[in-house]
Parts: structure tokens; C-alpha cells; sequence
């Protein structure tokens, strides 16, 4: 199958490998340039409300199954290294990734509340230690994160 750009079979960019804290965790499969997407996200279940593996897209619609391919398995990080572009329904990369590095969202930019909210153990210098989703976080500890458009209209509207 020939691949043009962004263009690549569902799934193609990750791969899930064993991990010793999660149990699981997404890696890239070959190296992929800042910006580039990893993963479509279209093909995913629809549902209202957030489960533990599901990924919000827009303010009341939230993806999930096997759809959404190997995704369901990319963990959080205060320091992620993709983001969901929400506009195409994709993951990309938001730095350069080596085969093998590991795929993070930082949970927050796309979710307002979670399924089921944990413990941080991204052991970054920025970590923020619990993860409730946005909602629970004010404007300080989500600056310098790229939220997702629906987040940001949630903030708009809850915090105004």
C-alpha cells in the first residue's frame, strides 16, 4: 500500500509494548517529525460520556474501541509528546520521535472530567500529581499546555 503524507493504514505509527508502571504503553513505530500525525482517531466509537479508555473530542462526545486502534494505549504525562488534533481526529506528534520513544497525551488538554481519576507517575518536573481532568485544574496549572478547542470552551463557560 502506498502512503502519502499524513496519510498511513490505522494503527500504523504505534505499537504497544509492556510497560512496568502502566502495564502498557504506546511506542512509535518508525521516527516521525514534530507535527506529524501518529494515528487517525475517525474510526472510534462515539459515546456521551468518558470511560476509562475513552478520549474526548468535543464537549459531549467522546471516542473509544478498537477504532481507535493502539491509542487506547498511550498514557499520560505532564510533558507529553502528542496532542489530539480534534480537527482531523488524529494524534500528532508535538516533538520529534525515534522508533521506539513513547507516545504521551497530556490528559487534561482533551478531557474535562475523567472516568476514573489517578495518581500522576510521570515523574516529570512539572507533574501536577493527581489527574481529574481540566475541569478540577485552574488557568495556572494548564498554561503551557495545548488544550483542546473543547476544553478551552468549557473553561470559557464554567470559569466566566
Amino acid at each position: 500500500m502506498a502512503l502519502h503524507g499524513d496519510q498511513h493504514p490505522r494503527g500504523a505509527g504505534l505499537r504497544v509494548a509492556a510497560d512496568s508502571r502502566y502495564g502498557a504503553r504506546a511506542v512509535a513505530v518508525r521516527p516521525f517529525a514534530s507535527g506529524q500525525v501518529l494515528a487517525p482517531l475517525a474510526q472510534g466509537v462515539s459515546v456521551r460520556q468518558p470511560s476509562r479508555m475513552s478520549l474526548q473530542v468535543d464537549v459531549d462526545r467522546h471516542l473509544e474501541g478498537p477504532g481507535i486502534g493502539d491509542v487506547r494505549y498511550v498514557n499520560h504525562s505532564c510533558a507529553p509528546t502528542a496532542v489530539v488534533d480534534t480537527s482531523v481526529l488524529a494524534l500528532r506528534a508535538v516533538r520529534d520521535l525515534a522508533v521506539g520513544d513513547e507516545v504521551t497525551l497530556f490528559y487534561p488538554a482533551t478531557e474535562w472530567e475523567m472516568a476514573e481519576p489517578f495518581t500522576c507517575l510521570c515523574e516529570e518536573d512539572v507533574c501536577l500529581g493527581r489527574i481529574c481532568g481540566a475541569r478540577a485544574l485552574s488557568g495556572s496549572r494548564l498554561s503551557g499546555h495545548r488544550l483542546s478547542p473543547h476544553i478551552r470552551q468549557l473553561i470559557s463557560e464554567y470559569r466566566s
